[in-house]
């Protein structure tokens, strides 16, 4: 079994059997999907040429790439107005990279989870893609929740992404290259259904 598989089921196992009982009557699922659009670059690398010297580059640039963005989250509710929970997906950052990410997700529903209104949402955590070390990723959005029925609703989201990622660099051998180090600002609008 592959290390994202691994984690990928000791996460959850862990969250669920560490939570308190009474949590266990107030468990939300949630599956969102959506469209995300890279906007904004920055980038650091350098490497050995092959004449033996070294390149060195840094910058930052707009980055325009549209992407999908499909998530299950599975938490507990806090009280009236909060949830907590873990969640993991699929989603693209730039054309030619797409990532599982798994961690946490924080949710605030200003008028309850019963009732139509405003809410925040903060998460964040580990991103994995096979051609690179684990990198990080994090979103911080608002939008409305939707009661449709007792303990099922949606949420309509805007959120500000943040990813970061060391990919390869186009005909530099991997021995050659010392660092590659770039971080990727976007928007996505996301729509969920929970119950």
């Amino acid at each position: 079994m592959s290390p994202i598989r691994k984690l990928l089921v000791i996460f959850p196992m862990c969250l669920v059997f560490t939570m308190p009982t009474r949590a266990w009557n107030n468990l939300r699922y949630s599956l969102d999907w959506g469209y995300m659009a890279s906007m904004y670059q920055i980038y650091s690398y350098n490497y050995i040429a092959e004449e033996g010297f070294r390149v060195e580059q840094h910058g930052q640039d707009l980055y325009l790439n549209s992407n999908g963005v499909f998530k299950l989250f599975i938490g507990t509710q806090i009280g009236r107005h909060a949830e907590l929970g873990i969640f993991s997906g699929y989603e693209g950052i730039r054309q030619d990279r797409r990532i599982v990410p798994l961690g946490l997700r924080t949710s605030w529903m200003f008028n309850g989870s019963d009732a139509d209104g405003p809410i925040c949402y903060a998460e964040g955590g580990a991103a994995f893609h096979k051609d690179c070390k684990t990198t990080a990723m994090g979103t911080a959005g608002a939008g409305w929740h939707v009661q449709l029925d007792h303990g099922c609703g949606m949420d309509f989201k805007v959120g500000l992404n943040v990813f970061e990622d060391h990919p390869a660099i186009m005909g530099v051998p991997k021995e050659n290259l010392n660092k590659s180090d770039y971080t990727y600002g976007g928007i996505s609008f996301t729509v969920g259904i929970s119950f």
